[in-house]
């Protein structure tokens, strides 16, 4: 299993009830990267990205991204931030932030427990 596959399953795995997780806040000063670099003290997810709609947000979200192997699967205020989750192999599992504005933040080496265990 390749993978892409593979991070598929962990995402419908560990993130089960989307509607548990949307509009929950992420508070920038979690991040050191995050909190000297954006404006903003907190990040509120919008919508939780489908499983069926993955390859679609990646293929609309790949041309603007700097760095490779990295799907999108949550949005963030409005749609022109996404947190995404790599699936390289020298990025698996490592979580990341994309604003359209500001770039792309790995956040720390967090995985997505990590990640989800600093939401409110």
């Amino acid at each position: 299993m390749d993978n892409y596959k593979k991070i598929t399953l962990l995402l419908k795995d560990k993130i089960n009830n989307t509607v548990l997780l949307e509009n929950k806040v992420l508070l920038t000063s979690c991040y050191k990267n995050l909190n000297t670099e954006i404006p903003e003290d907190t990040i509120v997810i919008s919508e939780v990205i489908p499983d069926d709609e993955y390859e679609t947000v990646l293929t609309n979200f790949a041309p603007y991204m700097e760095i490779d192997n990295l799907l999108p699967f949550l949005v963030a205020m409005g749609g022109n931030q996404v947190f995404c989750i790599g699936y390289g192999a020298e990025n698996y599992g490592l979580i990341y932030y994309y604003d359209m504005d500001f770039g792309c933040f790995e956040l720390e080496g967090d995985n997505l427990d990590n990640f989800l265990l600093k939401l409110a």
